[in-house]
């Protein structure tokens, strides 16, 4: 994968993220995308940006530092 990748149920905020993070793009993932990626997040405006630690009862990698930047561009759109 080339970039961050946005899966998101609210269109204005794939938008805005485009723009925020250089490279992003609006694409249908499959699971191994998931697993092999940067991290994988789930945004919503109760928790804003969350960490997912595990999809399936499997364990993904570790991705503090992807969710430290993703997690600052997604505030700095909405702050």
């Amino acid at each position: 994968m080339s970039g961050p990748s946005i899966v998101d149920t609210k269109p204005a905020l794939a938008e805005r993220a485009r723009w925020v993070l250089l490279g992003a793009k609006i694409e249908t993932l499959t699971a191994d995308d998931l697993f092999s990626g940067d991290g994988v997040f789930v945004a919503s405006s109760g928790r804003e940006l969350t960490r997912v630690h595990a999809l399936g009862g499997n364990e993904l990698p570790d991705s503090t530092e992807s969710h430290r930047e993703v997690s600052a561009a997604y505030e700095s759109a909405y702050r």
